[in-house]
């Protein structure tokens, strides 16, 4: 059992921090200042809220170039770097057209608004220039909701670790990355669900010092005409290799983050070095990279 858990909500997601390492007593002010660096990352990029710094210095935006805090830079350097790897099919643009296709009331204007979109989205609309973000197009939107939780999952087990825990699991609704191993050297067992019931489990994975996202349709869609229109708007689910769930094991949630999602609309990616994959198809088969 852990010496301390602490459980708060964030991202619409439920949060835990399970700390391993022998109880002290800063864990609980610990926890609670971990706590409050997840909640102003959550509120600085929510793409939803209309005070948020996402929204009011680079989605309503009057000049093509926005300054970026250090933070910032380096989180969406890491993204394009990786964005690149996997031929841009992981696209924060999704933003340029995520309120358009909430209102879509058919697959035909789906499809119109994501071609009439195109030209302001992937890689092509936007690039880093030092500290400077540059959005060419003013249709351009960022929606940095496939980041930043996964961002703060890194930074939560950052904090963790500087603070001298050396044996926890950082858990942000399923995007987790776990310090160490547990007391006695077991490693942490992390459950996947099944992409069809998500309340079951469909597997397990045993980690150290790892990360793991798992990227699914199921978790954010809807049906319009008799179709799943999946939160990954380039993904086709009716391909013969199409996945239901990718979860990827890497060093950074982040990391993971990126290639899950990628897996989902190009399942033939090469990871990265220590980075590994296990994913399902339509069949519920399961393939593993390892």
């Amino acid at each position: 059992m852990p010496a301390y858990v602490h459980r708060f909500t964030a991202m619409t997601t439920q949060c835990e921090l399970s700390i391993y390492t022998p109880a002290a007593a800063g864990w609980q002010m610990l926890c609670e200042a971990v706590a409050a660096q997840v909640l102003a990352l959550a509120q600085k990029y929510n793409y939803y809220a209309a005070d948020s710094w996402l929204t009011r210095a680079i989605n309503q935006r009057r000049e093509a170039a926005v300054r970026l805090d250090a933070e910032t830079a380096q989180v969406l350097a890491l993204v394009r770097e990786h964005a690149g790897r996997v031929g841009g099919v992981f696209d924060i643009c999704h933003g340029t057209i995520a309120d358009y296709l909430r209102e879509a009331l058919s697959l035909a204007e789906v499809a119109d608004i994501r071609s009439r979109y195109a030209p302001y989205m992937g890689l092509a609309s936007w690039s880093l220039e030092g500290d400077w973000l540059v959005l060419p197009h003013s249709e351009t939107r960022l929606d940095l909701g496939g980041v930043i939780k996964e961002h703060a999952v890194d930074v939560a087990a950052k904090l963790l670790r500087e603070a001298g825990v050396d044996s926890a699991l950082v858990n942000f609704g399923g995007d987790l990355q776990v310090i160490g191993t547990k007391p006695g050297g077991e490693r942490f067992i992390a459950a996947v669900s099944h992409p069809q019931q998500p309340s079951d489990m469909m597997f397990a994975l045993d980690l150290q010092d790892q990360a793991l996202t798992t990227s699914a349709h199921y978790a954010r869609s809807r049906e319009l005409a008799g179709r799943i229109l999946s939160h990954i708007p380039a993904a086709d689910t009716t391909a013969g290799n199409a996945l239901l769930s990718a979860s990827v094991v890497s060093p950074s949630a982040l990391l993971s983050g990126i290639y899950s999602t990628s897996l989902l609309i190009e399942p033939t990616l090469v990871l990265p070095e220590n980075t590994f994959a296990v994913t399902i198809d339509r069949n519920l088969q399961l393939k593993s990279s390892l």
